[in-house]
């Protein structure tokens, strides 16, 4: 018999699925001699939260902080957990989306909720601390850098899961809550809530097995939520009616390939090249696309690791191999070239950097993947490959294949809605990989440059042969196509009204707030002044862009080079001081800004610079320590450095430089900017480059640092 079931479904095919799309039986009664992975995400604003001390519900925040020396504590609720009670776990993973850059090394605990009926966190229900823990619990190291946008993974929580779908009252359809308790220390993560956009919510894989012998007293029924969750089907494919989504990733050698020039099967490779200007030609395949024949295709995304960091915008046209039994790129048999395309295409232009080891998603192929199944010829369970054509210029992205790990091969996701009858293909062993962001490695992304002087129209050239991703100019502007700008604001732009629409299209951008405000040839602002400079700028440029990262105007240690020791850190007290006595709180600053510089003398008819570290390392030593014990845990930027009176042609600036990028390694600060590209025409020195944009000695120095192994 048909069942005309109208549910929800996300499939996620690990090790061996059951069924025709990975999801377990609708009667658990019925026995399952393979694994199959439920998946799920935070789908409400209410089933994500945060406490602080323990007390109110942070339940629409845009994130939820976790650990803080045990100040912050995260719930987390899943619903529709099609999880059978007394399934075996083989593996439960909690995955989030990390929302604001953060170094600390961090711990936390988790439990699950003792409940199998958990409710949410909004107002009037219990909060995190007030629910009974499991018994079973996991520790979480968060350590090192986690930058914005990458997503990272907890240790297994296979004890917790199994001891929640033991319960007696334990049934598959029921939510379950997740607990995170902060640890040790004063640093803490900033993770995406739903609030700041249904994509970045926590997501929970749960892989089990199950025999049958713990079969529900009662079947639920399936409820609709917006969250992609996998719900019960019967040994065959019911009709699938809202729509389920089959997931896989190139599971061989010979199912990803690419071509050059049209000839040679490059299947062996760690990566593909796309792109290139028409030089080079991709193809990937997908074994048994467990997808109905007439199937109405919601959505298909195409989703890849990158293997080298890149920066030059590509295009590539995405087409189908226009057959439904397509062979891999193995010798013998068709180039790239030589196969059939299908008439849909999808254009994907490729913009901006591409860092290694992070995801990136293609444009919807829907009427590609439509294409396919509409074939009289298709039937699930058939393979599918897809063949990705250069487009114009010469640059090209190398992309991670399936030798390069099983871990980074590309995935194709496909969502689709069938009223059909029910189907029974036959499943294959397949793997999804756990996607990721990494920090750059090729270019070390703690290294910027300070631009003073603007070097022709080949400045992105320039950055790009120092190996530096970021940079500032003094003001705000476009970025360079591929290079990240830091922008600035100062007093004389606080009535511009363009500049609202500007930090409007750039969101998520780094905003400097006035440059050195204790210098009197700068900004030249007492501490209580500047807060009050701050507090306008910061509110409005919060008002135009929830998302935008406020650094104060960078403090320099120049009190402490012309006879006031101490006298740039006591500006950073008074400032902090100052703001709070105005306005009830410390300033909000996401990234705490220094500059420091060795002291300098007036000799030969012109200032010049002891290459002397003491004075900055002393400097930014206090700065850091004062920060940390005031509890301020954000970053610490450097966003000058440098001998910007120093003679170019002294051997002693190379070694100053040498000397103080490696100390900084090893000081707690995050990034760090050497002043500056070029400054000559101003009569600065420290030149990175010439007036031509041929790289100084120094700059050469800067580049090697910059680039050498980790």
């Amino acid at each position: 018999m048909v069942m005309m079931v109208r549910i929800a479904v996300t499939v996620v095919l690990l090790a061996f699925v059951v069924g025709s799309v990975g999801i377990p039986a609708s009667n658990p009664a019925v026995a399952s001699t393979s694994d199959a992975t439920w998946t799920g995400a935070v789908a409400s604003s209410t089933n994500d939260t945060y406490t602080i001390d323990g007390y109110g519900s942070q339940y629409t925040a845009t994130y939820f902080r976790v650990a803080g020396g045990g100040r912050y504590d995260a719930g987390l609720r899943f619903t529709g957990v099609n999880v059978p009670k007394g399934s075996t776990i083989k593996s439960a993973k909690l995955r989030v989306n990390n929302y604001l850059w953060s170094w600390q090394d961090t711990t936390a605990t988790i439990y699950g909720e003792a409940n199998a009926r958990a409710v949410d966190f909004g107002p009037g229900n219990p909060l995190i601390s007030q629910r009974t823990k499991t018994t079973a619990s996991a520790y979480w190291a968060q350590d090192g850098i986690w930058t914005d946008g990458a997503w990272y993974e907890s240790p297994d929580l296979s004890a917790i899961i199994q001891e929640i779908v033991n319960r007696a009252d334990w049934n598959p359809g029921n939510p379950l809550a997740l607990m995170l308790k902060g640890g040790n220390g004063t640093g803490y993560r900033s993770i995406a809530a739903y609030d700041s956009g249904p994509r970045r919510a926590a997501t929970l894989a749960i892989t089990y097995g199950y025999d049958g012998t713990g079969a529900p007293t009662s079947t639920p029924t399936p409820t609709i939520t917006p969250t992609a969750t996998a719900t019960p089907a019967s040994n065959a494919m019911d009709a699938l009616a809202l729509g389920a989504t089959w997931t896989a990733a190139v599971t061989s050698s010979a199912d990803d390939t690419y071509a050059v020039d049209g000839f040679d099967s490059q299947y062996l490779a760690p990566y593909f090249r796309i792109a290139g200007g028409g030089r080079y030609d991709a193809g990937l395949r997908f074994a048994r696309v467990s997808v109905p024949r007439g199937s109405t295709i919601k959505s298909a995304r195409l989703r890849v690791n990158n293997y080298l960091w890149s920066w030059q915008d590509t295009t590539v046209t995405i087409y189908g191999e226009a057959n439904v039994r397509a062979v891999d790129f193995g010798p013998g048999n068709p180039l790239v070239s030589q196969r059939t395309k299908t008439a849909a295409s999808a254009y994907w232009a490729q913009n901006g950097i591409w860092t290694n080891g992070a995801w990136y998603e293609s444009p919807d192929l829907s009427a590609i993947i439509q294409e396919i199944v509409n074939r009289a010829d298709w039937n699930p369970g058939n393979p599918l490959a897809l063949l990705l054509k250069a487009g114009p210029g010469t640059a090209y992205r190398s992309v991670a294949a399936y030798d390069s790990g099983p871990g980074r091969a590309a995935t194709l996701a496909i969502t689709y809605a069938y009223d059909g009858p029910a189907i029974t293909p036959t499943p294959t062993p397949t793997s999804t990989p756990t996607p990721t962001s990494a920090p750059v490695s090729g270019y070390d992304q703690r290294f910027g440059v300070v631009v003073a002087d603007v070097i022709g129209p080949d400045m992105s050239v320039i950055l790009n042969n120092l190996r530096v991703r970021s940079y500032y100019q003094y003001g705000w502007g476009e970025p360079l196509p591929g290079f990240e700008r830091v922008q600035m604001v100062a007093r004389s732009y606080i009535r511009d009204t363009g500049l609202d629409n500007f930090i409007r299209s750039h969101p998520g951008s780094y905003w400097m707030i006035g440059n050195e405000p204790n210098v009197p040839t700068q900004d030249n602002l007492s501490p209580s002044a500047y807060a009050q400079l701050f507090y306008n700028w910061a509110r409005r440029i919060k008002s135009v862009d929830p998302t935008a990262k406020i650094l104060n105007g960078g403090i320099v240690n120049y009190p402490d080079v012309v006879g006031v020791p101490g006298g740039a850190l006591t500006y950073i007290k008074d400032f902090r001081e100052s703001y709070r006595g105005m306005y009830g709180v410390y300033p909000p600053i996401d990234v705490w800004n220094l500059h420091a510089y060795p002291p300098f003398y007036y000799a030969n008819g012109r200032l010049n610079t002891y290459c002397d570290t003491t004075y900055p390392k002393r400097f930014i030593t206090e700065a850091v320590q004062y920060l940390r014990s005031a509890g301020e845990q954000q970053p610490i930027w450097l966003s000058e450095f440098g001998m910007d009176w120093g003679n170019d042609k002294d051997p002693c600036m190379v070694t100053f430089m040498t000397d103080m990028v490696w100390w900084l390694e090893g000081a707690k600060i995050d990034r760090w900017y050497w002043f500056s590209l070029n400054g000559e025409s101003w009569g600065f020195g420290g030149n990175l480059v010439n007036l031509q944009g041929v790289l100084t000695t120094l700059g050469q120095t800067y580049r090697d640092l910059a680039s050498r192994p980790r």
